[in-house]
């Protein structure tokens, strides 16, 4: 079989993350991939995070890769990592050249994201007509249209999704599978003790806390770094040392304006190129949270950096949200409520005070990671998923004529 991707950004984004992690593992098992993206990231990332990495091509070089693949005897599939404008017009271009079915991959509330970055309440977005809508809609902002992504959803072949709320937005019945994304074997590490090497190249002095988030900053996430940022603060007003460590690009400020009393206790290293570098960043430190609460952003999401988070091995804080309701709180991980600066800081000093319970927490955690975020046996239920599908759809003369 070969499979198509194609994604919204370039692969140096976590979504490209997730295709670049499964397409490694379909091709150890005889598929063929290739991914289509919009623009590619610049050289030196491109060669980084393709490297041993499935064929990887512009939306503009589709014509000259067609001609070579068309007459191959492998089956296709396109799948499209999220229903967003740029993506929906590549494949339905794709699509009748190719002969093949699509499935649909969903990341996030779609609408929600394109709600808040045209300045727009969600309940507006819904209710505006069609001549509105294309009047404040742009596709090279990558988001989804609020009507043409649900009829290219329902036309698909099934979808996948990170979390069971987001199948609501395929119609009832329609073909689904739920997976966590995995993490990087860079993150699996037997020596789970703090990277203290890394830290001295920091100047980090061996007692200081250190919490680490690597992530980027954006309209949607905003408010939850604000609350990371300020625990750091509260951590060292009640004289416990201790320091943020960013990675990851802002797409907005964290504060409109730099305050000094809050950004000597952050160090922020900006974009790093693979995840070796950010494994390297996260075993500097003593606790990991992602911050926020239960609403209509996290209810749909699946954060990327949680499986790294479990699979560094120590204590995670995250909200009762997405997986935060399948894990067991005060075992796996502690489970955030509201989420806010003074709540993060209270747990935080809990955990510091109480040894053997972080110890417990880092412990378990590793094993959740090695559990649940390994992206073999994550390929493999996806490439099942698929072939089902697949098969369902076929005349039933040839369903035992499928070939890898």
């Amino acid at each position: 079989m070969h499979i198509i991707f194609v994604n919204y950004h370039s692969l140096a984004c976590n979504s490209g993350g997730h295709i670049l992690a499964l397409a490694r593992e379909l091709s150890k098992i005889g598929i063929t991939v290739t991914v289509f993206v919009p623009f590619a990231a610049n050289a030196h990332i491109q060669s980084s995070i393709t490297a041993d990495g499935p064929e990887c091509l512009e939306f503009s070089q589709f014509n000259t890769w067609l001609p070579s693949n068309l007459s191959s005897r492998l089956k296709k599939l396109i799948v499209a990592w999220t229903p967003r404008e740029n993506v929906r017009r590549f494949v339905q271009e794709i699509q009748p050249q190719l002969h093949c079915p699509y499935f649909v991959h969903l990341e996030d509330h779609e609408y929600l994201i394109t709600a808040t970055h045209l300045g727009l309440r969600l309940n507006e977005l819904l209710h505006f007509s069609d001549k509105k809508i294309d009047s404040r809609f742009t596709p090279d902002l990558r988001l989804s249209h609020p009507k043409r992504a649900p009829e290219f959803i329902a036309k698909s072949s099934g979808i996948t999704a990170l979390t069971q709320t987001l199948t609501n937005f395929a119609p009832a019945g329609h073909p689904n599978l739920v997976f966590w994304p995995g993490a990087n074997n860079e993150f699996f590490k037997e020596n789970t003790h703090v990277n203290f090497a890394k830290r001295h190249s920091l100047h980090i002095a061996d007692n200081e806390i250190i919490l680490v988030y690597p992530g980027s900053v954006h309209p949607m996430n905003r408010a939850e770094i604000r609350s990371l940022y300020l625990a750091t603060v509260l951590l060292n007003r009640h004289g416990i040392p201790a320091r943020l460590v960013r990675t990851g690009q802002d797409h907005i400020p964290v504060f409109d304006e730099d305050p000094p009393a809050i950004s000597k206790y952050i160090i922020n290293l900006g974009h790093l190129p693979t995840p070796k570098h950010v494994a390297e960043v996260l075993q500097m430190a003593n606790y990991l949270v992602q911050p926020g609460r239960s609403d209509l952003f996290n209810d749909y999401r699946f954060p990327s950096k949680l499986p790294e988070f479990f699979a560094t091995a120590r204590p995670v804080l995250l909200p009762r949200s997405n997986l935060g309701l399948s894990v067991r709180d005060g075992l796996d991980a502690i489970l955030l409520q509201r989420g806010d600066a003074l709540e993060i800081s209270d747990i935080l000093m809990q955990l510091i005070s109480n040894p053997s319970l972080a110890k417990i927490l880092s412990e378990r955690a590793g094993d959740f990671a090695k559990t649940h975020f390994q992206w073999p046996d994550i390929a493999l239920r996806v490439m099942k998923f698929y072939n089902t599908i697949f098969q369902s759809n076929q005349p039933e003369s040839n369903k035992n004529g499928l070939e890898n």
